[in-house]
C-alpha cells in the first residue's frame, strides 16, 4: 500500500485505508498481491504496508523552500498548507535552509518516509493487528524518478522487530 506524502494520526483517508487492508483484507507480509490507486480508492488487493517517498517531490521542495521563512502565527487557512504543515515543521528541524537545495530536498523525502513510517505504527489498526500477533509489516521506500529505482530505506517495522 501506498502512503501519499504524509501520514496524519487525525486523516481519517489513510486510517481507514490501513484499517480496511489490515482488519478487513488481512494483509500479511510475504504474501504477494497488489493495492493501485489507493488515494482514489480503488482497492484491487493487497502486497505489504509501504510508505514511498519520490525525489523531485513538488510539495517536499515547497516545504523545502518555506522552512527558510519563519513558521506562521496561527494555522495556515489553506487546505494544502494545513497538510503540509508537518513536512515543513521537519524541514525546519533538519535545517534544510543551511543546506544546497538538492541535499536539503532528498534529506527531506528520506526523513519525511521515515517519519510516515514511524506514524503508521502508532495507528490503533498496526499495534492491534501487532498484539494479535498477526505479520502485518511496514516498509520506506524512496523512488528515485530520474534513476526509475526504488530505495529501500532499511527500516522495516514488524513484530518483534
Amino acid at each position: 500500500m501506498r502512503i501519499y506524502s504524509q501520514v496524519h494520526l487525525d486523516d481519517d483517508s489513510v486510517l481507514s485505508v490501513v484499517t480496511y487492508a489490515v482488519d478487513h483484507l488481512k494483509v500479511k507480509h510475504g504474501r504477494f498481491t497488489l493495492v493501485s490507486q489507493v488515494r482514489w480508492g480503488l482497492i484491487r488487493s493487497l502486497s505489504l504496508v509501504v510508505v514511498v517517498g519520490h525525489s523531485q517531490c513538488g510539495g517536499a521542495a515547497a516545504c523545502v523552500a518555506a522552512a527558510s521563512a519563519p513558521p506562521p502565527a496561527e494555522q495556515p487557512d489553506v487546505p494544502l498548507l494545513r497538510w503540509l504543515a508537518p513536512l515543513t515543521s521537519l524541514a525546519r528541524s533538519l535545517d534544510v535552509a543551511s543546506k544546497e537545495p538538492k541535499e536539503a530536498l532528498s534529506l527531506l523525502v528520506t526523513e519525511s518516509v521515515r517519519r510516515q513510517v514511524q506514524n503508521l505504527t502508532k495507528t490503533e489498526t498496526i499495534k492491534g493487528a501487532w498484539a494479535r500477533g498477526e505479520d502485518v509489516q511496514i516498509h520506506g521506500w524512496v523512488y528515485d524518478i530520474p534513476t526509475g529505482t526504488l530505495i529501500d530505506l532499511g527500516m522495516t517495522h514488524a513484530p518483534g522487530l
